[in-house]
């Protein structure tokens, strides 16, 4: 009686309404009151708002309770295109709306993926063409999350200069003024009846769509002139048959979407290989998966672990058993495996998986265990699309000098400083999590960051050991207060066939206020804007390599997101890396022992100069199988030794 019958206060308690009823059982009751919903959405808000997306989404899960599957896929599918076409909007956006908006399209995708599964056990002849289907909602899944730290590094690309700025910065313009035009047309519609304008709801309404599809064309343009930048900042996923055209006949991927939130109950995998592809359900979420991530974990740090108590075997051959298992027929002549992790899944190191029943006794023989890594040379990606801009610069590094390496920061206190006495240096290579002060312009305190890590005089051994296994001069080390952020960003590191960065490594959110990931170098004297003793991912994506290799011989380099912060750990850190030119990377999954990682990263290099040929990842398999079967000291056979390491990136059969 207030707002009028065509409010979209009203078309929200008649979605609530029917929600209810649909919760009780009412489908006959809760089916009027959604559509009633849908259509006050659609003519106040237009058909592209996210509200009419929500609708529809609750339409297919009321038909898919029904039975009704393939009601349920045309309204889901009407939902995903709606949000696919959102996400990419708001995908640079920094406003707090855009992150929560981005949560609920990432529970549509997963919504449409359960309505896939149910549509195909109910007719089996539509497998091969949901299954393509299966494949990009997916992707939107997995990548639903995109954090702070793809805004700041727009905004640095925007801040340059050249036709790629100008480009970003016509979008971020366009975005502002799309942005405003949205709310401002959310707030009209939403005044009561005596206050609605209707011609000029209609002009917003008008302006949105116009503004949408001037976007549409900058995002385009930014996809044929610039397709590494959209393939870093942009959401768009790679279609089934593109993604088979890129993998070898020996190769294969494993893509993973975790389901998380407690009405996500299942998660999925898909195996896909040239000439085949499959999608499964699988039935346990994110907090039914954790604690299986967890307990594998919990055996391989050595921060809470330096003893190397027994590594579950038992466990990890069940989370095989679940996770795997069923694909492995359809891994026959497989040697490298791509993996598309999510969740929890992005915490574990698949090599240290278990592919049959161990013999479980009161000492284990680690060197008698079927790990996964004695059968296949595992890949870690970021994103399935990554594989589509790895592969498009895969041809060998031309640069002319075989290594640079930067390691050992200063983090030495001043003398003069409080507290200037440092803790005693650990064995692993361990980050604090660091709490250090910040400006307004998210400059981290130098005296606060020094404070908070602690000094790894180790990695300059290691890095002078890789010297010399690379037949390196002396001046390619930078060690000291010579690893700092001005020299990095100065050093023309695209002259080197293999970077290496031996320091600490900062997941995104582990300091306050900035979100993205960061590798630790010497802080200077005094913090600024240029330097703060800090390599963000946004600075790592502007550097400029032509490099085989680059070596993040650090801690936690390959985690996943933060989990209070919400911010991406690999996807953030690594696709930089990847856009600046790196065709792969090898990270940790945890603090690392010094001396086990000169012996990997040295192994590694040598077979990958010796047999080039079988790929980079296959070549860190055989470094590991090495320290396994032959270990200089026994605790060297336990996973937590010779498994930190991953090979993300281009880790596959050779060059072509």
């Amino acid at each position: 009686k207030a707002l009028g019958a065509e409010h979209p206060d009203v078309a929200l308690s008649l979605n609530n309404l029917a929600h209810l009823y649909q919760t009780q059982g009412r489908y006959a009751d809760a089916e009027p009151l959604y559509k009633r919903s849908l259509a006050i959405w659609e003519k106040a808000l237009g058909a592209e708002h996210p509200d009419v997306a929500l609708s529809l989404n609750n339409l297919a899960v009321l038909y898919q309770n029904q039975g009704r599957t393939a009601e349920a896929l045309e309204r889901i599918r009407q939902a995903s295109a709606i949000l696919r076409r959102r996400l990419v909007a708001v995908a640079d956006s920094r406003s707090a709306g855009a992150g929560g908006e981005i949560g609920t399209k990432k529970f549509t995708f997963h919504i449409h993926l359960g309505v896939i599964a149910a549509r195909m056990g109910e007719d089996p002849s539509l497998r091969a063409m949901l299954t393509a289907e299966s494949v990009e909602i997916g992707q939107l899944h997995h990548d639903g999350s995109i954090g702070a730290a793809l805004a700041q590094m727009a905004a640095r690309y925007a801040a340059g200069s050249g036709p790629l700025a100008e480009l970003v910065r016509q979008r971020q313009d366009m975005l502002k003024a799309w942005q405003k035009a949205d709310a401002d047309l959310v707030a009209t519609a939403g005044k009561p009846p005596a206050e609605r304008q209707p011609t000029a709801e209609q002009t917003l309404r008008e302006r949105v769509h116009t503004l949408g599809q001037q976007l549409d064309a900058i995002d385009r343009r930014l996809n044929q002139e610039f397709p590494a930048y959209a393939e870093l900042t942009l959401p768009e996923p790679v279609a089934l048959d593109r993604l088979q055209r890129l993998i070898h006949p020996e190769e294969a991927m494993l893509v993973f979407a975790v389901g998380k939130g407690k009405e996500a109950k299942k998660s999925y995998v898909w195996l896909i290989r040239p000439g085949s592809a499959s999608v499964r359900e699988l039935p346990f979420n994110q907090e039914a998966l954790l604690p299986r991530v967890d307990t594998l974990r919990a055996a391989l740090d050595p921060e809470r672990n330096g003893a190397m108590s027994p590594f579950p075997v038992t466990e990890a051959y069940s989370l095989y058993r679940d996770l795997i298992g069923p694909e492995a027929a359809g891994l026959e002549g497989v040697k490298t495996l791509f993996i598309v992790a999510d969740g929890a899944l992005e915490r574990l190191p698949f090599s240290v998986l278990v592919t049959e029943p161990p013999s479980v006794g009161a000492v284990v023989n680690y060197q008698k265990v079927a790990w996964l890594v004695r059968r296949w040379a595992p890949v870690t990606l970021p994103t399935v699309a990554s594989l589509r801009a790895l592969r498009s610069v895969a041809a060998a590094s031309k640069a002319d000098k075989p290594f640079i390496g930067f390691g050992n920061p200063n983090f030495t206190l001043p003398s003069s400083a409080p507290g200037a006495t440092k803790p005693a240096t650990k064995p692993a290579r361990g980050t604090e999590k660091a709490t250090v002060a910040l400006t307004r312009s998210l400059i981290a305190d130098a005296n606060e960051l020094r404070s908070a890590l602690v000094p790894l005089p180790e990695t300059a051994d290691e890095l002078r050991t890789i010297a010399g296994v690379l037949r390196a001069k002396p001046d390619s080390l930078y060690l000291g207060t010579r690893a700092s952020v001005p020299v990095v960003r100065t050093t023309n590191l695209a002259a080197y066939r293999v970077v290496a960065f031996a320091t600490h490594a900062l997941v995104g959110g582990e300091l306050r206020g900035i979100a993205e990931p960061a590798i630790a170098l010497t802080p200077p004297r005094q913090s600024s804007p240029d330097d703060d003793g800090l390599l963000r991912a946004s600075q790592v994506a502007q550097l400029k390599f032509d490099a085989d290799w680059v070596l993040l011989s650090a801690c936690n380099t390959a985690a996943g997101s933060d989990q209070e912060a919400g911010t991406p750990g690999l996807s953030g850190l690594a696709k930089t890396f990847f856009y600046a030119g790196a065709r792969a990377m090898l990270v940790s999954h945890w603090s690392v022992l010094s001396d086990t990682t000169v012996l990997l990263t040295t192994g590694m290099l040598r077979e990958w100069q010796s047999h080039p040929e079988l790929g980079r990842a296959e070549a860190l398999r055989r470094s590991e199988m090495a320290l396994l079967d032959n270990p200089p000291n026994p605790q060297y056979s336990h996973p937590m030794a010779w498994a930190p390491f991953v090979v993300a990136g281009e880790g596959g059969i050779g060059l072509r």
